[in-house]
């Protein structure tokens, strides 16, 4: 689970992210979409801590709770899609998760 609450950035005087809110559940897979300068690799920097936010909070559930900041980095995947193959990249991924369930 990744809770994101009231999260701000800012790089002087251009505001990148500003007051971002978004609730991940747990197995649950989350695409961001969105123009250039938008601040999506912002929003996915401060998530796993390349970059920290300016204010907000940012709850990684339990899980994380013991593991060095920089653990962060393992549980949130960054990929550049151009967004005409998006849906289909999300469709892909949908595909190969449901493809590891032990059931």
């Amino acid at each position: 689970m990744i809770e994101v609450r009231g999260l701000t950035k800012a790089y002087g005087e251009i505001e990148a992210l500003r007051g971002v809110d978004l609730s991940v559940a747990a197995g649950e897979m989350c695409v961001v979409l969105g123009p250039s300068g938008a601040g999506k690799s912002t929003l996915l920097r401060c998530i796993n801590r390349l970059t920290e936010p300016g204010t907000g909070e940012i709850d990684h559930g339990n899980v994380f709770k013991a593991i060095h900041q920089t653990g962060y980095r393992d549980y949130v995947a960054m990929e550049y899609v151009p967004s005409r193959d998006a849906m289909t990249t999300l469709a892909e991924v949908r595909a190969l998760a449901a493809s590891s369930v032990t059931r």
